[in-house]
């Protein structure tokens, strides 16, 4: 109405609130500076009091550091992900809009890995999610994607995958290929889960909710329980799915298998549905994609205010399949 002064401001993440130290530990690691309470404080009241039509950006970083743009190679492989090349990738949906499912980018590092070196163990460290892609426009158009390596001031060598055309340049995923396991050594404490395994809160495994996937990503063919201590069931791979054949190096069906399991849990800690945006270290041990069912288990981690950690043994101590270490589920926004 006349006389009426109306501003939006459009915040970053804040360093308190919502962000724990876990979370806050999340965006470190990924590059991304937090305001301060007192910059936002101070930068809210700035903008309130302005006279007239003001546009500003703010920029946060910590005192005596420096924002240090990252150095780009040319593209090492491009992508292209639509409804043509991954038509299942329609019933991986969250909130309506596909999504592309962090497992399947798990592989396509791995592939990337074995073309550079075909004898190189499949292992990935750090990958993490940056911004998740959504396919708005999945019936109609694709979705390109570039793979660079990345160099920053004091890290190893990474990859990263980025959007391409339609303006988005954005980076999407970033991992390090190969890399050691944690210093306490590699692999997942294989000790039992305490007996406190039991069934889910509701009748349905698939709800919708929690677990969103549709039939062509309803991988858990058994399912033995959950509880504080962890999670457990069976699993199927891409050879019990009706997914297009493709040159696997891992089994993204799998994978997303324990990743959906981790969510199962980290609901039980977090009480609500949860996403994965991280995998602190990933190994896969055999040649291209299991046979039949594979049993997994998720072994409990450490459980914060919006973020849980987990590690994920596909197989079993005598012949494991695969480890994922330090699986991160972040709570969805409701």
């Amino acid at each position: 109405r006349p006389g009426l002064r109306a501003r939006a401001l459009v915040w970053g993440a804040w360093d308190g609130g919502m962000v724990t130290p876990h979370l806050a530990e999340y965006f470190a690691a990924a590059g991304t500076p937090l305001i301060s309470r007192a910059a936002g404080a101070r930068a809210l009241v700035e903008e309130l009091a302005q006279e007239g039509p003001v546009q500003r950006v703010l920029v946060p970083h910590a005192a005596g550091t420096e924002l240090v743009p990252a150095e780009v190679d040319a593209p090492l492989a491009e992508l292209r992900v639509g409804a043509g090349s991954h038509p299942h990738f329609a019933e991986h949906a969250v909130g309506g809009r596909p999504v592309v499912p962090l497992a399947y980018v798990a592989e396509w590092f791995a592939r990337l890995l074995r073309e550079h070196d075909p004898y190189a163990p499949v292992e990935l460290s750090d990958l993490r999610v940056l911004r998740g892609i959504a396919l708005e426009d999945f019936g109609t158009a694709e979705r390109r994607l570039l793979v660079r390596r990345v160099r920053t001031n004091g890290r190893p060598e990474a990859w990263q995958f980025q959007g391409h055309g339609d303006g988005d340049g954005a980076p999407h995923y970033r991992v390090t290929p190969g890399g050691a396991p944690t210093a306490d050594g590699f692999g997942v404490e294989t000790g039992t889960l305490a007996q406190d395994l039991g069934p889910l809160p509701r009748t349905e495994l698939y709800d919708g909710h929690v677990l969103f996937h549709g039939p062509a990503f309803q991988v858990v063919r058994g399912f033995e329980g959950v509880g504080p201590s962890g999670a457990r069931g069976e699993l199927a791979g891409v050879r019990g799915m009706d997914w297009r054949p493709e040159p696997w190096i891992t089994d993204p069906a799998a994978v997303d298998g324990a990743l959906q399991l981790a969510g199962l849990w980290a609901e039980h800690l977090l009480g609500g549905p949860t996403l994965p945006m991280g995998i602190g270290h990933f190994r896969w041990h055999r040649p291209g994609p299991v046979a039949g069912t594979v049993p997994c288990t998720v072994y409990a981690g450490e459980a914060d205010d919006g973020l849980a950690v987990c590690d994920v043994l596909l197989g079993s101590p005598q012949a494991p399949v695969a480890e994922l270490l330090g699986v991160q589920q972040v709570l969805r926004p409701s």
